[in-house]
């Protein structure tokens, strides 16, 4: 029955549309499913063993910053044992920046001890391009499209939020 259990869930795992991965404590990979390989570019054989730190997937913040070597979710929940959840990017394997939604849970042995960490990550495209279409339309109903100065909708809605 075990062995039935664990080819459930390893097929479950590989069937999920979300890339998961798990990790030791020193940040090896040992663990990456079918979505992560999709959604990454990069196959199994080429992370399994790998530390991610040594930026595999190389996530950066909205700035450009690196993650993976100074202020890395994975490391941290690792640490303390706190779930984390963040939206970042990572390089895909053809090198173009992929907006991904991550969330980070401990993986505990039997006694509690932190062995590890799982990481989830769904692509974050659709938000990441409505934003934008946001911010674009945001601009256009607030700029003079040939002076590109502030209109007079801009002026009034300025005015009276400091008004308030």
């Amino acid at each position: 029955m075990k062995k039935d259990n664990e080819a459930f869930f390893q097929d479950l795992l590989q069937n999920l549309g979300d890339g998961v991965y798990f990790v030791d404590r020193d940040r090896r990979i040992t663990y990456w499913n079918a979505s992560a390989e999709r959604l990454s570019g990069f196959s199994s054989g080429e992370v399994i063993g790998k530390r991610c730190m040594n930026n595999v997937l190389m996530h950066t913040d909205e700035r450009g910053r690196i993650l993976c070597t100074s202020d890395c979710p994975l490391a941290h929940t690792i640490s303390d044992g706190q779930p984390r959840e963040a939206e970042v990017f990572l390089r895909h394997r053809e090198g173009h920046r992929v907006p991904v939604r991550i969330r980070t849970s401990p993986i505990s042995d039997d006694s509690g001890r932190i062995i590890g960490a799982v990481e989830v990550f769904s692509n974050n495209s659709a938000k990441v391009r409505l934003a934008e279409q946001l911010a674009e339309m945001d601009r256009q109903a607030h700029l003079d499209p040939v002076t590109q100065l502030a209109n007079r909708r801009f002026v009034e809605s300025s005015l009276r939020a400091r008004l308030e």
